[in-house]
């Protein structure tokens, strides 16, 4: 994810953000799953809620969704890798 971030809230644009602060908003509940969000100044908006690890209860402090992202990517590699055995 090496694209910035931008937040829609209540028609009003913020952005760019890191990754690391997009996830800042989501802990802080700046932002809740219903806002939405895009990925580059281009990309197209969507619910945060859509953005894996987001909001997942799962995320640890620390973690960016980045992370969470290669950790989810890893499980899923593994669990295929697995199946095919």
């Amino acid at each position: 994810m090496a694209n910035d971030w931008y937040v829609r809230v209540m028609g009003d644009v913020v952005g760019p953000l890191a990754p690391a602060g997009l996830l800042q908003l989501a802990r802080t509940m700046r932002i809740t799953p219903d806002d939405e969000v895009r990925e580059g100044p281009d990309g197209k908006w969507t619910s945060a809620e859509n953005v894996r690890g987001l909001f997942s209860p799962a995320v640890q402090p620390g973690l960016t969704i980045a992370d969470v992202i290669r950790r989810t990517a890893a499980k899923a590699s593994r669990l295929v890798h697995h199946r095919g055995k």
